[in-house]
């Protein structure tokens, strides 16, 4: 299954002051945010290619990780080094991932559409075969 996913305005605003007064924050930056209705304990590696989406695992193994694009890795890198005030400016951007299948029999098929459905953030990609 393919996720779209927007980082959008409103999570530019509401993920600024990531890091700022304490240590690096890696379930408030944008991409944590933004992927929150899905993986609900999502963090964000600090210049890593990796999301960890139940980090209750103790391993993080491949099935405790989705790997990001480079546009998202990019997006972080450039991210942690502006100010708040800089932050909020950045241009909002969208990229895909290929969600696990441990995630979807964790989560449920209907529960991963239905959060997909009301989810300002995420968006389910349709390939040209399912239509």
């Amino acid at each position: 299954m393919r996720v779209k996913v927007n980082v959008t305005k409103d999570v530019l605003e509401r993920s600024k002051m990531c890091g700022i007064k304490k240590k690096y924050k890696s379930d408030s930056c944008a991409i944590a945010l933004a992927f929150i209705d899905l993986f609900e304990t999502a963090r964000v590696g600090h210049f890593e290619t990796w999301l960890i989406t139940y980090p209750e695992k103790k391993e993080f193994d491949s099935l405790s990780k989705v790997c990001l694009p480079k546009s998202a890795i990019n997006f972080i890198r450039k991210f942690d080094m502006l100010s708040p005030s800089e932050r909020v400016l950045m241009t909002p951007f969208s990229f895909e991932i290929e969600v696990p299948e441990y995630v979807i029999s964790k989560i449920g098929i209907s529960q991963i559409y239905k959060t997909l459905s009301e989810s300002r953030t995420l968006e389910l990609v349709m390939n040209k075969e399912e239509f």
